[in-house]
């Protein structure tokens, strides 16, 4: 394969990672202001997952700046340091710049 065609294949999969943590996140977000608090974890679980894949596919200095702390939110909520108001707050602040995100 050459080196071009590895960097292709890369962004492919980079690409797919982020598609897959928006989908989720976007399941979150309308899962949140719901009332059933065990949906919310499930979800939140979810998202944190496609989080933290795409971060491994990624080197650290390539990360978007956004990703640690949707990452470290995350576990806010997991760990209950945050509830689910902190949560969608910060996710309604930081929606538009995870969903847009250009990968170049």
């Amino acid at each position: 394969m050459s080196l071009n065609h590895s960097v292709q294949f890369h962004m492919r999969f980079v690409t797919e990672k982020h598609k897959e943590l928006k989908e989720s996140l976007i399941t979150l977000i309308s899962t949140l202001v719901g009332e059933n608090i065990e949906n919310k974890k499930q979800k939140s679980e979810v998202t944190l997952t496609k989080a933290n894949d795409l971060k491994a596919s990624i080197s650290q200095q390539d990360a978007p700046h956004w990703l640690p702390s949707l990452i470290q939110g995350l576990q806010y909520f997991r760990s209950s340091s945050w509830n689910s108001n902190n949560l969608i707050d910060y996710l309604i602040k930081n929606r538009d710049v995870i969903l847009n995100y250009k990968w170049v």
